[in-house]
């Protein structure tokens, strides 16, 4: 259902297999292909939601055990992508991730944005809300939740200074 309407998920642990390859992994779970496809439709889809996201250098023929974790999480972010998802919610995408790593994630997350689709970014690091957000939603209960602009954030919790 969620798919169907354009929503997608990628949640803190990933759920990539790693005996698949990069392109079955991107396509698994889809309700548009089945498990082992060879059309070339598709390999189109899963090469340009990669370098969308700035992976180039990840081959779709590649066992997904032989990445890294940042690249994992790229290729976990590249299956929305080639769902036509309208809206993305990363769940603490860079929980595990190296300094490098994030910023390689940033800069996707720039690309997807350029595209216009929002994201919904769940972090527990006040230094990526300043980096990346456009608005931030603080929730400290799920009863009581606050929304404000990005340029509102520091005033409202009285923070100045550059937040590292």
């Amino acid at each position: 259902m969620a798919q169907e309407l354009g929503i997608a998920l990628v949640a803190q642990e990933l759920s990539l297999c790693p005996d698949l390859s990069v392109k079955d992994s991107i396509w698994l779970g889809s309700v548009r292909v089945p498990l082992f496809h060879q059309q070339a439709r598709f390999t189109k889809l899963a090469r340009e939601a990669l370098d969308l996201l700035g992976a180039t250098r990840i081959r779709l023929d590649t066992p997904v055990r032989r990445l890294g974790r940042g690249e994992r999480q790229l290729v976990e972010i590249a299956r929305p992508l080639t769902r036509d998802a309208r809206v993305l919610i990363l769940d603490e995408p860079t929980a595990t991730l190296s300094d490098a790593e994030i910023e390689r994630i940033f800069s996707a997350l720039v690309a997807i944005k350029r595209q216009g689709r929002p994201v919904v970014y769940i972090t527990h690091r006040l230094a990526e809300v300043f980096q990346i957000c456009d608005t931030v939603r603080r929730c400290q209960e799920i009863s009581h939740t606050l929304y404000l602009r990005r340029d509102c954030f520091r005033d409202c919790f009285g923070l100045s200074g550059k937040i590292v």
